[in-house]
C-alpha cells in the first residue's frame, strides 16, 4: 500500500478509482482486532437500499489508455491468463454475455449467503473494503435475515461501492463512506432490504410509467422484475429449474395467445417476435451454463404487467383503456378546431388514430408494435402523397408550357385565370413533393426502443 500514514489523501488504484488511506488502515486494524464485530463495522457505513435497475453497468465507462497493444508471452505458454492477478480467496469471476466481467463469493463465515458485485476486485485494497462493507451489513442484518441451512444458496447478497465523479468513495458529513446493496431470494423472485424503505421512482426506476397509488400486488410484480433485472445482469449464478422454465414458457405462451387472437392487446410485440423468443427458450432449455435469455425475455414480460396494472382491479386491458381519473375532459384546442376544416378535418383524423392505437392513454405510448404499425401506415401515405404531387406538378409544368393555353389576350400580362390556378397548382404540389420527401425520409429508419432498454439510458 506504500505510506503507513493515517494521511487522508486519496491514492488512485490501477483501476482508476480512489481509496482514501484513513480508510484501509481503519478496515486493517478493525480486521486485525480479535474483538471487533461486524456490528461495528456496520456504525462507520452508510448502506443505501438500491435495487437492479439503478445498477451503473452501463454508466461506468471504465477507460484504457490509448497505444500501441503489445504483450510479452513466455515459451510454451498455453495459458495466457494463469499469470494474472489473483482474486482474493473465495471469489470467483464470471463473464457476462455482454463482456463486462463481475465477481462472486459463495457462502462463508462473513456472509452466509452468496455475495455479488461489479466492483473490480482485482485490486486489493478495493477488495479489502468490499469486505469490509459485507461485513458491516452482516452486523446490521443479525437476527433479521433467518438462515436457510437447507438451501443457502436461495439468497443473495449484491453490494456496490459509491463513488463521486473524481472515483473517491462517497462519504457523509461525519465522513462515513458509503455502500448500494439489495438482497434477493430466489424462491419468491424477489428484492428485499434489511431495513424499511419506500418503493417508488428514485429506489426503482421501473415506476417511472406507473401513475396512482402503488398497491401490495403491483409493489410485488415491480420486485419481481427486479429479480428477473438482476438475473439479467448476472445471468451466469442463475439455476434454470423446471418451475423457472415453465414459468416462463407459460408466460410466452399467454403473450402469444393475446397478440394473435386481439388487435387491441397491451403487448409490446409482435407474434412473430414472441415465437422467435419461444424458439429461443426451448433451444436454450438443456443448457445450464446459459441462462441470459431467461432474464431478459422476463424482464420484458414482467415490465409490460408492472406498466399495465396486471393483477389489480384497474387493470388495463386493452391499449385504448386508461386506468387513471380524468380531473378535466379532454377537448380540442381552439387552434386545431379553426385550422381542421381548412385541411379537411385530417388533424382530427390523425388524434382519432392515435387515441385508438392507444397512444395517448395516461400520457404514456403504450404498444409499439402499433406505434410502428401506423409509421408504415404513414409512410405509405407519404408515398402516395409523394407520387401524386410529382405527377400534377409535371401536369402543371406542361400546361403553363403551351402557348395556347396562357390566351391571346394575356399573351403580354401572363396572367390569365388558367395561368393563376396552374401556378396555385404548381407552388401546393411542389411543396406537397418536398414535404413528403423531408417526412419519409426522417421517419424511414425510426423505431421506437425497446422500452427496457429506453429505461436503462435513463438510470
Amino acid at each position: 500500500m506504500g505510506d503507513n500514514s493515517t494521511s487522508t489523501s486519496p491514492t488512485q488504484v490501477t483501476s482508476g478509482c480512489y481509496i482514501d488511506h484513513a480508510l484501509y488502515m481503519k478496515i486493517e486494524s478493525v480486521s486485525e482486532d480479535a474483538t471487533s464485530t461486524a456490528g461495528s463495522l456496520s456504525e462507520w457505513w452508510v448502506y443505501e437500499p438500491t435495487s437492479p435497475s439503478k445498477s451503473r453497468r452501463y454508466s461506468r465507462n471504465r477507460t484504457i489508455k490509448n497505444g500501441t497493444p503489445a504483450l510479452l508471452i513466455k515459451p510454451l505458454s498455453k495459458s495466457l491468463t494463469q499469470d494474472c492477478k489473483k482474486l482474493p480467496q473465495g471469489w470467483q469471476r464470471y463473464v457476462h454475455p455482454e463482456g463486462l466481467p463481475y465477481f462472486s463469493r459463495p457462502p462463508s463465515d462473513i456472509c452466509s449467503m452468496r455475495v455479488v458485485t461489479d466492483d473490480w476486485l482485482y485490486d486489493s485494497e478495493i477488495s479489502d473494503v468490499i469486505d469490509s462493507a459485507i461485513e458491516g451489513i452482516k452486523g446490521m442484518c443479525d437476527g433479521k435475515i433467518p438462515q436457510m441451512p437447507d438451501d443457502p444458496g436461495d439468497n443473495d447478497l449484491f453490494v456496490d461501492l459509491c463513488r463521486d465523479e473524481d472515483g473517491k468513495l462517497s462519504r457523509d458529513e461525519d465522513g462515513r463512506p458509503h455502500c448500494r446493496y439489495y438482497f434477493v431470494n430466489h424462491s419468491k423472485r424477489c428484492i428485499y432490504w434489511a431495513e424499511e424503505v419506500t418503493l417508488h421512482y428514485e429506489l426503482s426506476p421501473l415506476l417511472y410509467n406507473v401513475r396512482g397509488e402503488l398497491s401490495e400486488y403491483q409493489a410485488e410484480i415491480c420486485l419481481e422484475t427486479e429479480y428477473w433485472w438482476n438475473w439479467y445482469n448476472f445471468p451466469n449464478l442463475q439455476n434454470k429449474e423446471l418451475d423457472t422454465y415453465n414459468y416462463v414458457v407459460e408466460s410466452l405462451l399467454d403473450a402469444m395467445t393475446d397478440v394473435a387472437v386481439s388487435d387491441s392487446s397491451v403487448l409490446e410485440y409482435t407474434y412473430e417476435e414472441l415465437q422467435k423468443r419461444m424458439e429461443v427458450v426451448q433451444v436454450g432449455k438443456d443448457f445450464k451454463s446459459s441462462n441470459w435469455h431467461i432474464g431478459r425475455f422476463m424482464l420484458e414480460i414482467s415490465y409490460g404487467r408492472l406498466e399495465n396494472y396486471y393483477g389489480t382491479r384497474c387493470a388495463r386491458l386493452s391499449m385504448s383503456q386508461s386506468v387513471l381519473e380524468e380531473n378535466e375532459p379532454k377537448n380540442c384546442s381552439i387552434f386545431l378546431n379553426a385550422m381542421s376544416p381548412l385541411l379537411f378535418f385530417i388533424p382530427h383524423v390523425q388524434l382519432h388514430r392515435l387515441e385508438t392505437l392507444g397512444t395517448t392513454v395516461d400520457g404514456t405510448v403504450l404498444v409499439t408494435r402499433q406505434w410502428n404499425k401506423l409509421f408504415d401506415q404513414l409512410q405509405g401515405e407519404w408515398t402516395q402523397t409523394i407520387l401524386i404531387a410529382t405527377i400534377i406538378l409535371a401536369a402543371n409544368c406542361a400546361f403553363l408550357a403551351i402557348p395556347l393555353f396562357q390566351g391571346s389576350e394575356f399573351m403580354d400580362t401572363h396572367s390569365s385565370p388558367e395561368q393563376v390556378a396552374s401556378y396555385v397548382s404548381l407552388t401546393t404540389s411542389l411543396f406537397g413533393l418536398l414535404l413528403g420527401t423531408l417526412m419519409y425520409q426522417h421517419q424511414k429508419n425510426r423505431r421506437t426502443s425497446n422500452p427496457i432498454l429506453t429505461s436503462m439510458g435513463k438510470m
